[in-house]
């Protein structure tokens, strides 16, 4: 079991992470639920329509893992025995930034200057769950995108990712 309080670094960038985590409700939550997978040099969740990784691994020991989160804790449970997919073939090769230094001014609302990145967004083809984009805020993100209805990939540093799949608007 690791314990990770809120007055540690780290607790925000696994809080992170673990939003990107499927519900308990979710049909495939053996695989996507309410799990992390800890590799020797990620830890990573998903959902099947997003991806975090955290380019840190939370333990030594490689696995996935129950997690519960608190009003001031992030708590890692037990390890399950079953396998996360294999995550690194849905990262984007994508070179080219769309847009540079993007920052959520709020969690709750979004500002002029957010909604113009969301609109450049929508512009070429990547209309995002709205949702989604307000769990990753508080970070400075590039976001690279390629081909229309491709997923979008936002990059803060060399620490987080976040991969977000497209809506399909005909």
């Amino acid at each position: 079991m690791l314990i990770i309080e809120k007055k540690n670094l780290l607790y925000k960038d696994v809080k992170y992470v673990s939003k990107a985590a499927g519900k308990e409700s979710n049909y495939r939550c053996w695989l996507l639920g309410m799990y992390i997978n800890v590799e020797d040099d990620e830890t990573v969740c998903s959902d099947g329509k997003r991806m975090h990784i955290l380019h840190k691994a939370l333990l030594d020991k490689t696995g996935l893992y129950r997690f519960k989160i608190t009003k001031d804790k992030f708590i890692l449970l037990d390890e399950m025995n079953c396998t996360f997919p294999p995550y690194r073939k849905m990262i984007p090769t994508y070179t080219d930034i769309m847009i540079k230094d993007w920052k959520l001014s709020s969690k709750k609302s979004f500002t002029v200057e957010d909604s113009e990145a969301i609109y450049n967004l929508y512009k070429s083809n990547q209309p995002l769950q709205l949702s989604y984009l307000k769990n990753i805020g508080g970070y400075s993100w590039d976001i690279y995108a390629s081909k229309p209805n491709e997923p979008v990939m936002f990059k803060s540093g060399n620490t987080l990712t976040a991969i977000i799949m497209p809506l399909y608007v005909d």
